[in-house]
């Protein structure tokens, strides 16, 4: 089990800002609390495996998400605007 509530969002990104077709996938965790992050963030990468594109595992808190969600330059602000939830944790 990840945690005792967890939501996934993912961020598919085919084309760079340059144009360039590429592929990646951005797979963000938010967690009601996060106690080991790069633990976690290596097992859930590990778990994904190689499926022929990049791809970056970030996990955050609840209350990092609340914090930073208005910050542009923070992945977390990119995620909820352009990102889809995978699965949501009641």
């Amino acid at each position: 089990m990840i945690g005792v509530r967890h939501r996934f969002c993912v961020a598919i990104k085919i084309v760079d800002d340059r144009g360039v077709k590429s592929g990646r996938v951005d797979i963000m965790v938010i967690e009601r609390q996060v106690d080991d992050r790069g633990e976690k963030m290596v097992r859930l990468r590990q778990a994904v495996g190689s499926i022929g594109v990049g791809v970056d595992v970030l996990v955050y808190s609840e209350a990092e998400v609340e914090e930073r969600r208005d910050w542009c330059t923070s992945p977390i602000y990119w995620a909820l605007r352009e990102g889809r939830t995978l699965y949501a944790a009641q």
